[in-house]
């Protein structure tokens, strides 16, 4: 029971006092594929119980056929990553989570980031079409079939050619 100054006796009251977690989002890696694979489906998710934890997310940077925008579920749905040009494209994907709470919410600050890289295929145009004889050595400086340009980290490998026997009359 409650007292006052003049010691009279007051009405008891009882709190209830509702501390809610700060809003919090799982880390994500940054995902690194070759053009033509399909990346995700990727799921936001938090280690918060109770309450009510929601998602919302962009994506800025270069285009890699990610066409979703944000639908409100924490889901980034499957899609398959593009990449025709002779550089890593990159894009970058920002995300927040709200806990909400018993009429109180949150947001996760700063947001949690990520970068889904997409490589490019290499490409070397064909050019071996020359002959050589026997003991000749043949020097092939591979070029990028588009700008000339060879994406850094592109490694080569081939196989030794058949022989083939050729009777000229």
């Amino acid at each position: 029971a409650g007292e006052n100054d003049n010691d009279c006796p007051g009405n008891p009251y009882i709190y209830t006092v509702t501390i809610n977690p700060l809003a919090q989002i799982n880390q994500i890696d940054d995902i690194i594929v070759c053009h033509d694979t399909e990346v995700g489906p990727i799921v936001f998710t938090s280690t918060i119980d109770g309450g009510v934890t929601t998602y919302e997310w962009a994506a800025s940077g270069d285009e890699i056929n990610l066409t979703q925008t944000d639908d409100g579920t924490g889901v980034i749905n499957a899609f398959t990553a593009q990449n025709i040009t002779s550089e890593p494209l990159v894009t970058t994907i920002s995300a927040t989570s709200t806990f909400s709470n018993g009429d109180i919410s949150n947001t996760t600050s700063p947001p949690l980031t990520f970068t889904i890289t997409v490589n490019p295929v290499p490409q070397v145009e064909d050019s071996l079409d020359n002959a050589i004889c026997h003991n000749e050595s043949y020097t092939y400086s591979p070029v990028n079939g588009d700008d000339g340009v060879i994406p850094s980290g592109v490694t080569y490998s081939w196989d030794a050619p058949s022989t083939t026997d050729t009777i000229l009359i």
